[in-house]
C-alpha cells in the first residue's frame, strides 16, 4: 500500500554517450564536483615525431573504433556469506576473481580489519576480468545482510541482472598516423586513443595505461607520439575484461599495417619482418630489449610454415567467385605480463613436505581457470622429484 502512494517525478537531463563529445570543453559534466569529463591521461614520446613525418615518403592517417564487450561467462555472479564462521566476522564463499581486493572491499563497507573477513574462491565458471568489483560489491551487500539477519545469505545473479550490473570492456576511438619510408622502413607514429569509461574511472586508469605502451605494436619506431585518455560518459561503466587494454590497439596498429602494406605494394609478411623488435630493440616506451631473447622473427617464421601461409595469401589474393571467399590473415602483438604496471610484481609460496611424503602448497595467487593449481603441482613435483 505504501509503494502505491508514493509518487516520483523525474526531470530529464542531456546525457552524453560519445567520449569526444565528452572531452569537449563544454560538454555537461558527468560529476558535477570535477572541473571536466577526463578521467585520464596517458602521455607518451620517443624521439620527434614532427621530424620523423618529414621525412617520410608515404603517410597514412585511419580511425578506427571499438565497440562494448558483455564478458558473458557461463557462470553469472553468485556467493554465499556466512557470519561469525571459525573465529571472522564473516565469511565469503563465491566465484571470485580477486579475493584480496573482495577482502579489502568488504571490510571496508563493514568497517573492520581485514582480519575479521574471510575470502573463500571457489571453482570459477567463466571470468576473464569480469568477476572482480562486481563481486566485490555484491560481498559486501551480502555480508552486510547476513549480519544483519545472523543467518547465511546466497545470492545468484540472473543473466539478466548480470548484464545489466556488471562493466564491459572499454570501447576506443582511436587515431592513427603512420610514416614509413617507401622501403617500408616505419619512422614515425602518431595516436590519439579516447575510451569510453562509462560512469566511474574503474580500471580505466591502468587500461590506458597498457594502451599507450603498447599501442605501436612489436614494430621499432624511431619517433613516436601517443596520448591515451579515458572519459567519462552516461553510458555503462567499464573495466577489466581480456586483454586489458591490448585487443583494441592491436586491432588498430594490425589494420593500418596490412593497409600500409597494400599501399606499399608489399605482403603483410614482409611489412611487419621489417620492422618487428629483435635483441637490442628499443620499445616506445625506451625499453632496451637486451636482457633475454626476442624470438618473434621465429615466432613468425613457425606459425608461416605451419599454416602454409605464403602459399595460401597468394592463391586467396587472386579474384574468387561466388558468396564465400577465402582469406588468410596476420597479425602480431606484445604484451606484458608480470609487469607490476598496476601492484607490486612479487608472489611467493610455502612448499611443506608432511611426515607421509605427501606435500602441500600455499600460495596466494588467485585461481582463475588458467591451470594454476595444475601447473604448481608440477613444478614441485619435479623439483623435488616426485
Amino acid at each position: 500500500k505504501a509503494l502505491e502512494l508514493i509518487e516520483v517525478e523525474y526531470k530529464e537531463l542531456p546525457g552524453i554517450f560519445d567520449p569526444e563529445e565528452a572531452e569537449k570543453k563544454n560538454a555537461p559534466l558527468i560529476h558535477s564536483e570535477l572541473e571536466n569529463n577526463q578521467v585520464v591521461h596517458h602521455r607518451l614520446r620517443k624521439g620527434d615525431a614532427e621530424k620523423g613525418f618529414a621525412q617520410a615518403e608515404v603517410i597514412l592517417e585511419r580511425e578506427y573504433t571499438t565497440q562494448f564487450v558483455e564478458h558473458g561467462y557461463i557462470e553469472p555472479e553468485s556467493l554465499v556469506a556466512v557470519p561469525h564462521e571459525h573465529n571472522t566476522l564473516v565469511t565469503i564463499y563465491g566465484s571470485i576473481q580477486n579475493p584480496f581486493s573482495c577482502r579489502n572491499a568488504v571490510a571496508s563497507v563493514l568497517k573492520v580489519p581485514l582480519n575479521k573477513v574471510r575470502i573463500i574462491q571457489n571453482h570459477m565458471g567463466g571470468s576473464f576480468g569480469g568477476k572482480d568489483e562486481v563481486m566485490s560489491s555484491m560481498a559486501a551487500r551480502a555480508a552486510l545482510l547476513a549480519l544483519k539477519t545472523d543467518r547465511p545469505v546466497k545470492m545468484v545473479n540472473t543473466r539478466d541482472e548480470s548484464i545489466l550490473e556488471s562493466y564491459k570492456r572499454h570501447p576506443y576511438q582511436m587515431k592513427y598516423k603512420i610514416g614509413a619510408t617507401k622501403e617500408g622502413k616505419l619512422v614515425a607514429m602518431e595516436i590519439k586513443c579516447l575510451a569510453d569509461s562509462g560512469a566511474y574511472a574503474c580500471q580505466t586508469p591502468f587500461v590506458t595505461w597498457r594502451s599507450v605502451v603498447q599501442a605501436t605494436g612489436p614494430y621499432e619506431v624511431p619517433h613516436v607520439k601517443t596520448d591515451t585518455y579515458g572519459y567519462y560518459t552516461n553510458n555503462v561503466y567499464t573495466g577489466a575484461m581480456r586483454g586489458y587494454g591490448s585487443p583494441q590497439i592491436i586491432f588498430a596498429q594490425e589494420s593500418l599495417m596490412d593497409e600500409l602494406a597494400e599501399e606499399l605494394k608489399m605482403t603483410p609478411m614482409e611489412l611487419r619482418l621489417r620492422n618487428i623488435y629483435h635483441n637490442n630493440s628499443i620499445t616506445a616506451s625506451g625499453q632496451k630489449l637486451d636482457n633475454h631473447q626476442v624470438s618473434l622473427e621465429e615466432v613468425i617464421s613457425k606459425a608461416v610454415e605451419s599454416s602454409n601461409y605464403k602459399e595460401k595469401y597468394r592463391e586467396y589474393s587472386k579474384p574468387q567467385s561466388g558468396d564465400k571467399k577465402r582469406g588468410i590473415g596476420m597479425a602480431i602483438s606484445f604484451r606484458g605480463c608480470s609487469l607490476g604496471a598496476e601492484a607490486t610484481d612479487a608472489a611467493g609460496a610455502i612448499v611443506a613436505i608432511q611426515r607421509d611424503g605427501s606435500i602441500l602448497i600455499s600460495c596466494g595467487l588467485a585461481e582463475n581457470g588458467e591451470g594454476l593449481k595444475t601447473v604448481f603441482t608440477q613444478m614441485a613435483a619435479e623439483e623435488l622429484g616426485v
